[in-house]
């Protein structure tokens, strides 16, 4: 049990994932129906071993230190290191990291898919993401995208960690 606290996020989208594979067997749907409806919870079918490659790429084009990096995205070095191994993907650190890498949207998106989420125009926090990044070019846009969250009273894309 307490193991399940711990993780409840991990475990949340684990069930979410089984039970849209489940729904889309149950329904018929194709793999494109079965990702569309994936995507309306902000999730990914098609996540893929390549993430960490990715993640490589766009950290080593990143001309700052990686404390700067982990300081921006409000990632603890730790949660970094976990992600560059593949391990504890969450969709707010894969998410604060990619936006503070100055990854345009479409990457971000292809960097979520990997890693199983995706941005979804059907969850409000993803909304208010999606809309700071194609109309604001703030330096800080992790912090720029905290403050409307907050104001709005939905949960911080995120926190350090630790």
């Amino acid at each position: 049990m307490h193991h399940w606290r711990v993780n409840f996020t991990k475990c949340q989208t684990k069930l979410k994932h089984s039970v849209i594979i489940r729904a889309g067997t149950l329904f018929g749907l194709c793999e494109d129906e079965a990702e569309a409806l994936a995507n309306k919870s902000g999730l990914s079918l098609c996540k893929d071993e390549s993430f960490g490659e990715m993640l490589r790429k766009l950290v080593h084009e990143y001309p700052q230190s990686k404390r700067h990096l982990c300081e921006a995205s409000m990632v603890s070095e730790r949660m970094f290191r976990y992600m560059k191994e593949g391990q504890h993907l969450k969709k707010e650190p894969v998410l604060a990291l990619a936006i503070s890498l100055g990854a345009d949207l479409e990457n971000i998106q292809t960097l979520l898919k990997k890693a199983g989420y995706i941005l979804s125009a059907s969850l409000p926090n993803d909304v208010v993401v999606m809309w700071i990044l194609k109309n604001e070019t703030n330096v800080n846009l992790v912090l720029r995208i905290n403050e409307e969250l907050d104001e709005l009273g939905l949960p911080l894309l995120m926190t350090n960690e630790k």
